[in-house]
């Protein structure tokens, strides 16, 4: 992450998929799309980080239930 210039806290594509879900905030380098699933470009970019069994989609129904 890194402090903008407001001083607000930024998180960072990278540090949002460590995190392994979307909060649904409107980050804004959410690397998620609307349905919490990794965008194309960071699950090539990525693809230790978007694996679908380490990742948590609260958004996909029956995953987690």
């Amino acid at each position: 992450f890194y402090l903008d210039e407001q001083g607000r806290t930024v998180f960072t594509a990278f540090f949002l998929l460590k995190r392994g879900y979307c909060c649904a905030s409107g980050c804004r380098h959410c690397p998620y799309d609307k349905d919490g699933d990794p965008l194309p470009e960071y699950r090539e970019q990525y693809p230790e980080l978007c694996d679908p069994d380490r990742l948590f989609n609260p958004f996909r129904r029956g995953r987690h239930e």
